[in-house]
Parts: structure tokens; sequence; C-alpha cells
């Protein structure tokens, strides 16, 4: 949200799955919108968290269930990050795996722009942060719709682990994240990008073999979409959803659109 100042495309990821996926993507097709990926349609993976943390984690993998009580008994801390200091150094870390993948950094001002109108509060999305002795180990960014949470960013600190013995912190950053969500009022987990039975060299496998030990369901869903408009000085911004979060947008837009969510 904090990015779309001044512009005149607005970027929507419409959450439909399976058969509505299809449906919704040729009426988005029709009314002009564009997928902003090379595919109109994206695999990813959807755990039921109704249940609650203890059922959760009953239903990981063995070997998942097994590195959350190893990080618990290390005293492997997760807590909201809250401050400027803690999300910088989320975003370091998040920054430093970024370069490794060959992707482009998060900026100080994009990452606390986003920090301070998404993820410092309990009602939008959460921070999430691993701490063993007060030391940053791993990190979890979410974002929540009425219904979906949706693992965004998940950064591991991979020194600090190794002295842990070489613990996997993903299983508790994410077995905590679904039980955020699932304090929201959210009944789904969307783990942003999952595919069953990949070749092992495939570039991703290890991302989707740890994806799978947290019990997902594979789905298809509607890539993000933009829409470009004209561009019109008189008119401002108007975003709505089932949150009313317009009131957070700069005023100052050339772009009127609608979007809604579940």
């Amino acid at each position: 949200m904090p990015q779309i100042r001044r512009v005149g495309r607005l970027h929507i990821s419409p959450y439909w799955l399976h058969e509505e996926a299809v449906q919704l993507q040729q009426v988005l097709d029709r009314l002009g919108w564009k997928s902003a990926e090379t595919k109109p349609f994206r695999h990813t993976g959807i755990v039921n968290i109704e249940a609650n943390e203890d059922e959760l984690l009953r239903a990981f993998s063995k070997s998942a269930r097994r590195e959350v009580r190893r990080a618990r008994r290390q005293n492997v801390k997760v807590k909201h990050i809250t401050t400027d200091n803690e999300c910088c150094a989320l975003y370091a870390s998040l920054n430093r795996l970024r370069s490794r993948r060959g992707l482009r950094a998060i900026s100080d001002v994009e990452a606390l722009e986003q920090f301070r109108d998404i993820h410092s509060t309990s009602r939008l999305g959460i921070a999430l942060g691993a701490y063993q002795n007060e030391e940053f180990v791993g990190g979890l960014l979410i974002y929540r719709s009425k219904h979906t949470a949706h693992g965004r960013h998940f950064t591991t600190e991979p020194d600090a682990l190794k002295r842990l013995s070489n613990l996997r912190i993903s299983p508790l950053l994410w077995l905590s994240g679904m039980a955020w969500a699932h304090d929201q009022g959210c009944c789904w987990f969307d783990l942003e990008g999952y595919r069953q039975n990949i070749p092992r060299n495939d570039p991703k496998f290890a991302l989707y073999k740890y994806k799978g030990e947290l019990n997902p369901r594979p789905a298809i869903r509607v890539s993000e979409h933009y829409f470009v408009s004209k561009v019109n000085a008189k008119t401002d911004l108007l975003v709505l959803d089932d949150w009313g979060i317009a009131p957070a947008l700069p005023k100052r837009q050339s772009l009127r659109a609608v979007a809604v969510s579940d």
C-alpha cells in the first residue's frame, strides 16, 4: 500500500481458489486487468487453522514437531516485533537472503513504511521474530484479510542456527504465525507458494519440502493482477476492503479504484 503514491496502476491479489479462480481470472481478463506474473495462476499450499495450536502442531510432520521441541528446549522465543530497530534487524536478515537469491534489497524507507502501516499493528498483519537470548535467529512477516492469513516473507540467520546445533526454526515460526492468525479469526493460512512432488534439482525443492511438513493442501489461486487507469490529477485514491483501510492511505493520489478481498 505505501508504494502506490502518484501512480496510475493498482495491484490486487484476489483470493479465490480452484474453479472459482479460473472463473475470476476470466472476469479480470474481460475487465482489462493483467497478470503481474508470467502466468495467471499461482500454485500454493493452504493450511486449515481452525484447530488450536496443539492440534496444528500434531498435524505437522514428525520432523517438524521435533524441531519445534528442540527450539523450545533451547529457550528460543517467538515474539511480536514492535519497534523500528527490531523491524530493521528483520529486514536486514531478509535482504541478506534476497541478495543470495539475486533479488533486489528492500530499502529501509520501504521496510519501515510497510511495518508501520501493516505489521506493527495486530489488525492487518504481524512481524514475528525468533530470538535465543536476545539474538535474532529468524523472522516471518504475515498479512491477512478477513478469513485468510498469508506468510509473505520468511528469513533465518544461518550462523546463529548453526550454533544451536543446526536448528531449523521454520516450524516454530510458522506455527506461531498460524496460532496468531487463528486468534484473529482466520480459518486458512496461505503458505504463499507450494507444489507437491517436484524434482530434487528444482531450485525451490528445499523451500517446498519444508512447507510440505506444515500439512498444507495444494491449491491454485489467481496470481497478482494490475490495472492501469487514466491519470486524473483531480481524483483521489479510494481503496475499500473488509477493513476500511482507506483512511490509512495518503490522500494525494491520481487513481480511483475499489478493491474487495475475501
